[in-house]
Parts: structure tokens; C-alpha cells; sequence
């Protein structure tokens, strides 16, 4: 029995972070489209989405 509520718990929790990065993968790259031309200069297009990749995997992190 404590196999099926722990398979459950673990479910759910995995769902749980991966709804989270999905949701802060959005607002980070929505933020990324909001970037003025001056400030986007500073970085090349592939360390913007290597930060926004690292940042998501934080948030998903937290709920595992």
C-alpha cells in the first residue's frame, strides 16, 4: 500500500515541477522579447537562452 502513495506522492510532484518550468520558461522568455536592442547587444542570443535554460531548471528543481 505505502508502494502506491508513494508512486502517487512521486507523480504528482514530478507533474508539479514540470508544470513549473514550463510556466517559468515562459515568463522568462517573454521577458527575454521585452529586452530593449541597447541592453539584447551585451549578449550573444545563445547565452540568453542558456540563462533561460539554467533559470527554468532552477524553478523545476524546487519542486522535486
Amino acid at each position: 500500500m505505502s508502494c502506491l502513495v508513494y508512486n502517487q506522492f512521486n507523480y504528482l510532484l514530478n507533474k508539479f515541477g514540470y508544470r513549473l518550468r514550463a510556466l517559468a520558461t515562459g515568463v522568462l522568455y517573454q521577458k527575454c522579447l521585452r529586452i530593449s536592442s541597447v541592453s539584447s547587444g551585451k549578449y550573444s542570443l545563445g547565452e540568453i537562452v542558456n540563462l533561460v535554460s539554467v533559470d527554468a531548471n532552477r524553478f523545476s528543481l524546487l519542486g522535486i
